[in-house]
């Protein structure tokens, strides 16, 4: 009789232990998950506004692109911004008939005003000349990324 409730202790205690590191795992892999969310979020253009053209002749249509980088970021006002685009190419003869992804840069953004955790940018350059690759939408759009210009 003590034998059986001794087994009986024994497999609940391994159950329990069983399911403290299960959890103890699925709580660390979530953490993770978290810090890698913190520390690796890409920066992008989220938003675009611009003027209504109004049909004049020479008219000008300014645009205001919106990016989640800001001040905490080291983000002031008259920074550079590189804009990259990721262009996903099908290439049947490499990597077993995958897609290729090519991250080029497609300009630069001048930077107008900056807040806390994002900024207002406008386009200081777009490549769009001979020495460029074609881009489908020739101007920036949400979703492209964006970084620090670097010297």
């Amino acid at each position: 009789m003590n034998g059986i409730h001794l087994n009986s202790c024994l497999k609940t205690f391994s159950f329990i232990i069983n399911s403290f590191l299960l959890f103890a795992l699925f709580l660390s892999a979530n953490l993770l998950a978290i810090n890698l969310n913190l520390y690796a979020s890409e920066h992008v253009i989220y938003s675009i506004s611009q003027d209504v053209p109004m049909g004049f002749k020479d008219e000008k249509i300014y645009k205001n692109f919106y990016v989640n980088m800001g001040e905490n970021q080291g983000i002031k006002k008259g920074l550079l911004l590189d804009v990259y685009r990721t262009i996903a190419q099908y290439n049947p003869y490499q990597n077993n008939g995958q897609y290729s992804n090519y991250r080029l840069k497609i300009g630069e953004l001048s930077v107008v005003h900056s807040e806390d955790e994002a900024c207002v940018a406008n386009s200081k350059i777009f490549y769009k000349d001979d020495n460029s690759p074609s881009m489908e939408i020739k101007d920036f759009m949400i979703g492209d990324q964006v970084q620090i210009h670097l010297e």
